[in-house]
Order: C-alpha cells, then structure tokens, then sequence
C-alpha cells in the first residue's frame, strides 16, 4: 500500500529547496515564511523606487503553499484505498486552488510588466507561453496543469460536475495508475469530460510545483533581461505616501 506522507514530504523539501524559502515553526506567531533569499526578496532588494506590493505579497502568499504542505491531516491515507483517497483528494484540490491564483498573478505580472492589455486573448496566451516556456533538454512545459485546475478545481459545472457519477479518484504519484487505459480517464492530457468516464487522475505534486517554479524561474530571467519591464512593475506597485 502506498502511504500519502511519504510523497507530501518530498514536495514540502522540493518546495523549500527550489524556492529557497525557510520554513518557520508551527509554534511560532509568525505570519508567513521567511523569505529573506527568495525570489520576491532579490527583486525588492533590486528595487530603487522603494516597498513593492506585490513583491511581498506574493511571497507571503505562496506561504499558503507551505501550510498546505506542512499539513499531516492525510498523512496514513493510502492512495489504492478508496475512501482514503477521496481525502486526498480534497488535500489536492485545495493546493490547486492556491496554485491557480498564484499563477495567475505571475500571468498579470508578467503582462503588466510590458503594459499588454490584459483582457486580450492573445496578450494572455503570450504570458502563458512564456511563464511555461523551458529551454532544450529540460523538462516539458506544464501548461496543463492550468487547465486541469480550471476545469476539475474552479469552473467545475459544465466539465467535472458533468460527468462526475461518484468517479473513482486516481494519483499519478501512485505506480500503479501506469495500468490504467488513460483513455478512459480525466487527467491533465484529456480534459474530455463527455461521460461515461472511469475515473480522474491527479497529477503528480511534484509537478504540480514544478509549474509554480518554473513561473518564479521564467519571470526572474524576464526581469534580469528587460530592466524596463522591472522597472515598470516597480512603478506600478511602489508604496506612495499618503
């Protein structure tokens, strides 16, 4: 039997590592973690117009990421057992859900940072391709973990709620979804929700935070190769007195 903890503690080190965030102890009264050599740091560090909003508050906001992955609540549930499953489930459900909005703010960013419109279809699918663009020999862009989120998490009623007649639950984490017909299932490369359909697969939580770094990683080269681009999102967000 494949036990959740083992696989919630390898993507709360990932998390950690890649993003070089330090975690702070569930006693401590402080609000978030320490982001002191985090991305969001070195940016208003590089800042010469003062406090950026939405520096700080996204790194305090991705701390939302680390209290989903310091949570034990689910940490005996087994993947191949299926009421257990269906606990696991809400535990990925919810990280998705702050995946999601945290994506999206690197997607407004990003668009923001070279004053694109940002109700234009094309301006957003440029932010998109960018922020999920890898360079040759590295690992595929995970673009569909966007869209799985907004249609298995979010805009739920004309796609997951349509076919759901109490679908068993999967986890790409777990090594024996691979025996799976995929044809069958909803996971992040057949989003078709036209029933009858066998089950939904969750993808792994490894890549499902890869996305998120892979957004701070493409948006930081962004902002190292177009000083005018930074500089407009300091502009944009820099305190101003009262």
């Amino acid at each position: 039997m494949n036990r959740f903890s083992e696989h919630r503690l390898t993507a709360l080190n990932y998390w950690v590592d890649s993003t070089k965030r330090i975690i702070i102890d569930n006693y401590s009264t402080k609000a978030s973690d320490d982001l002191v050599d985090t991305f969001e740091c070195k940016w208003q560090n590089q800042s010469t117009k003062g406090h950026v909003s939405i520096f700080c508050s996204l790194g305090d906001w991705a701390s939302n990421i680390t209290d989903i992955l310091k949570d034990k609540s689910s940490d005996k549930c087994h993947f191949e057992n299926e009421d257990e499953s269906q606990r696991i489930y809400r535990y990925f459900t919810r990280l998705l859900l702050v995946v999601s909005e945290i994506l999206t703010d690197f997607e407004d960013m990003y668009i923001a940072s070279l004053d694109l419109n940002p109700y234009d279809k094309k301006d957003k699918k440029k932010a998109r391709n960018f922020l999920f663009s890898v360079k040759k020999g590295e690992e595929e862009p995970l673009s569909q973990i966007f869209e799985f989120i907004n249609n298995v998490c979010k805009h739920k009623s004309q796609h997951i709620h349509k076919c759901n007649h109490h679908l068993k639950v999967h986890f790409a984490d777990n090594t024996d979804t691979i025996k799976l017909n995929l044809k069958n299932y909803i996971h992040t490369e057949n989003l078709d929700f036209s029933p009858p359909k066998s089950g939904v697969i969750m993808p792994k939580l490894l890549k499902i935070l890869y996305t998120v770094f892979l957004c701070y990683k493409n948006i930081n080269e962004h902002f190292d190769s177009d000083k005018a681009a930074f500089e407009r999102i300091c502009d944009l967000y820099t305190e101003r007195a009262i």
